[in-house]
C-alpha cells in the first residue's frame, strides 16, 4: 500500500500533488506532515504546505521554473542562419525581439 501511495505521489506535480500528500497524510499519518516524512519519504515542508492550503483554502503558487532549456542552441543555430541569409548577425533588441536587416 505504501509503495502505491508513493508511486501516485511520484506521478503528480505541484498543487495535485501537495492536495494527494495532504489527503494521505491525514488519513494514515493523523494529519502530521512529520509523520508523512517518515513514513512516505515525502518533504514535510510540501505536505505543511499543502495542509495550510487545505485550512485556509488558498492555493499557494508554485516557484516558477528557471531557465529555457535548449534557448541557447535555438539561439546560436537562429544567428547562423541569419549570417548565411542576411550576410550579418542578427542583434537583440530592447524588447528582445530579433531586428532582421532586409536587403
Amino acid at each position: 500500500m505504501i509503495a502505491t501511495i508513493k508511486s501516485t505521489a511520484r506521478k503528480l506535480k505541484g498543487v495535485a500533488r501537495r492536495a494527494f500528500q495532504v489527503e494521505a497524510a491525514c488519513d494514515y499519518c493523523q494529519g502530521s506532515a512529520r509523520l508523512a516524512e517518515r513514513k512516505f519519504g515525502w518533504s514535510r515542508n510540501a505536505v505543511q504546505k499543502g495542509l495550510e492550503e487545505l485550512a485556509s483554502g488558498v492555493i499557494s503558487p508554485d516557484a516558477p521554473k528557471t531557465g529555457c532549456h535548449g534557448f541557447f542552441e535555438r539561439l546560436l543555430k537562429l544567428q547562423s542562419d541569419n549570417v548565411k541569409m542576411y550576410g550579418m548577425p542578427c542583434r537583440l533588441g530592447r524588447v528582445h525581439t530579433i531586428a532582421l536587416k532586409f536587403p
